[in-house]
């Protein structure tokens, strides 16, 4: 049998809120000077920016993540309504969906995280840098299988 259990991927704190994620205050980001955060997830050890919006909250968000080089990234889905559409920044990522190979994504690949399709990544040897846009909340649901 397989099942999914509900956890939280991303606790997000208000520290781990780029300074300005007012929607209606204008914002300019200058490479090199984005606030990342590092947070501890289901994963491991991430470095975490929230853009715009409250991925904790329904509604809109951009996010942007740094995984370190090597990360296993375990199969896991999405719930709720959550919607994710992710395009790889920079460095390596090889991703898929469960029961198939995956690919090295490129920089400049997008790709859609749907409510409920487990899937599943591995970042390169330099890491690799994502950034999300997507409608909250955001929660993690580990695969599991008999």
């Amino acid at each position: 049998k397989k099942y999914l259990v509900v956890l939280s991927l991303f606790i997000m704190p208000s520290t781990l809120l780029a300074q300005n994620a007012d929607p209606s205050l204008p914002t300019i980001y200058r490479i090199g000077n984005i606030p990342y955060e590092s947070q501890s997830t289901l994963f491991g050890n991430l470095k975490v920016v929230v853009l715009f919006g409250d991925p904790s909250k329904d509604g809109p968000y951009v996010q942007r993540i740094k995984f370190p080089p090597n990360m296993k990234i375990a199969p896991h889905a999405h719930g709720v309504h959550e919607l994710k559409i992710v395009s790889l920044l920079g460095g390596e990522l090889h991703f898929g969906y469960l029961g198939d190979e995956g690919e090295a994504m490129k920089v400049g690949n997008i790709w859609t995280e749907s409510m409920g399709l487990v899937h599943w990544g591995l970042a390169g040897p330099e890491g690799a840098v994502i950034e999300i846009h997507g409608i909250g909340p955001v929660n993690s649901i580990p695969y599991k299988k008999d």
